[in-house]
């Protein structure tokens, strides 16, 4: 890995700027959805059918229970909540990005100060590869391994996360492997499974699986 030290430059900024605006997002004429949802963790099957509206709201009906409800919602909340449109200045304008060198496989390594201050990201060939983000008193950091062009933008398929302790950056939870795949359905590409497992997971029965199908669009 090569290593600078420089202050926050404006071609850092361009490069993470860039790379976040490839990202695949829904824009403003998403029409919303509706599909039957599955959860499978610890051998058990969850139900529901879920709306999400224009607005990225999500409504669930027909729950097969009120656990099934409340994961179902979490599971989808986190999906959506990355398919959401906000521009890189309402997001990223009270942080500044400086290049920090380059890894074994070539990706900029940029890090972050202002508001995000310690927040760093990684960037190869126009995609965010890598963020470690510092959220509510711990820190999350993701490793992207592949992606789907749409076209659009990008969508990470296979990517690892793991949480750390903030001040020591030691793993306070297992790495999870995650596999994501999206279908094209009009003009929008929506998720159809997502599979959670543990890196080190011997057992498949452990894997978490969320399944959309029966996909229609508003």
């Amino acid at each position: 890995m090569t290593t600078t030290q420089t202050m926050p430059t404006i071609e850092a900024t361009a490069l993470f700027r860039a790379a976040y605006e490839n990202r695949y997002t829904w824009d403003a004429n998403f029409p919303g959805f509706t599909a039957l949802v599955q959860s499978t963790q610890d051998g058990v099957t969850h139900q529901a059918s879920v709306l999400i509206s224009p607005d990225l709201k999500i409504t669930l009906t027909e729950a097969s229970s009120d656990e099934a409800a409340k994961l179902i919602h979490n599971q989808i909340q986190e999906i959506v909540i990355h398919r959401v449109q906000r521009s890189f200045d309402q997001v990223h304008g009270k942080n500044e990005f400086a290049l920090e060198g380059t890894d074994d496989a070539g990706a900029a390594i940029i890090r972050v100060s202002g508001a995000a201050m310690g927040d760093r990201y990684k960037v190869h060939n126009n995609i965010v590869t890598m963020v470690h983000r510092h959220i509510r008193g711990t820190v999350v950091t993701i490793n992207v391994s592949s992606t789907m062009d749409t076209g659009a933008g990008y969508l990470p398929v296979d990517y690892e996360s793991f949480y750390a302790n903030p001040s020591t950056e030691e793993p306070s939870s297992p790495t999870q492997h995650h596999h994501d795949q999206y279908e094209r359905f009009g003009d929008y590409f929506l998720p159809t499974l997502r599979r959670v497992s543990r890196a080190d997971q011997t057992d498949a029965s452990q894997t978490q699986e969320l399944r959309l199908s029966q996909i229609s669009l508003l």
